[in-house]
């Protein structure tokens, strides 16, 4: 048991960790929906992926079958990015899986546990995708569904004296996991959203929006380091004081 608890914790480790690092080319995105665009849908399912590839190469063998946590990354694709993402995840995903049992002593039958519960899964959550919002409630109707396909599977490959000790700890593991991922999304887009928005506020003139002083000594600054040569225009504007005075009216 505590060999089970150990390998899930070290999937759960990878996974913020990951989760963490591959969010910042997000940061300054506005939120990924399925109707963004195409590019970051994709990048997202290609993100998760490796994700999911790392915590397969970090699986605990039983009986042939890898155990891992590689489901709540696909998962939180199909989330954020609806069938596509999750579609993009789920193919580099088997591909991994194909690498992993070409290079070690792994079964056939694993792999065809992995293609049938992967394929099902993104199905099955897609679908439901295109109906439910991007929700914790969501997040967690998806992970009741990967559990069950997950169970269903390793029931046919373990003996019944290690399938109760998995599936009990994957089952905790993967509620935990998934919740405590999508928090940590939750906070990192807010903590940069608020950053931008401090940012924004030391810049520009809260009342008309104008690029204050700070960021022409910026943008001098960085004119100093790159260019050679340029131009500087001085506008005084008179009688700005009306405008003020409009504003505030």
């Amino acid at each position: 048991m505590l060999t089970i608890i150990n390998a899930f914790f070290i999937n759960l480790c990878i996974l913020f960790t990951l989760f963490t690092i591959y969010f910042l080319p997000f940061r300054n995105r506005p939120r990924l929906t399925p109707q963004s665009p195409l590019k970051g849908r994709i990048l997202l399912g290609v993100q998760t992926g490796l994700i999911a590839i790392l915590l397969l190469v970090n699986a605990l063998p039983f009986e042939g079958v890898l155990i891992d946590l590689r489901n709540i990354p696909v998962l939180l694709a199909v989330l954020f990015g609806g069938w596509v993402s999750g579609a993009v995840a789920g193919i580099i995903l088997l591909i991994g899986r194909s690498l992993v049992l070409f290079f070690t002593d792994g079964t056939m039958l694993g792999l065809y546990l992995a293609i049938a519960t992967i394929v099902t899964l993104i199905v099955l959550t897609g679908l439901l995708r295109k109906r439910m919002d991007n929700t914790r409630s969501t997040l967690l109707v998806f992970t009741t569904i990967s559990i069950t396909i997950f169970g269903a599977a390793i029931y046919t490959a373990l003996p019944l004296n290690l399938f109760y000790p998995v599936l009990i700890v994957y089952t905790l593991m993967s509620y935990v996991g998934t919740c405590a991922a999508y928090r940590l999304l939750l906070e990192l887009r807010r903590h940069f959203e608020n950053v931008q928005h401090q940012q924004q506020l030391a810049r520009t003139d809260a009342l008309t929006g104008i690029a204050n002083r700070r960021l022409l000594n910026e943008a001098m600054a960085n004119l100093t380091v790159e260019a050679e040569e340029y131009a500087l225009i001085l506008v005084d504007i008179d009688h700005f004081k009306r405008v003020n005075a409009t504003c505030y009216t």
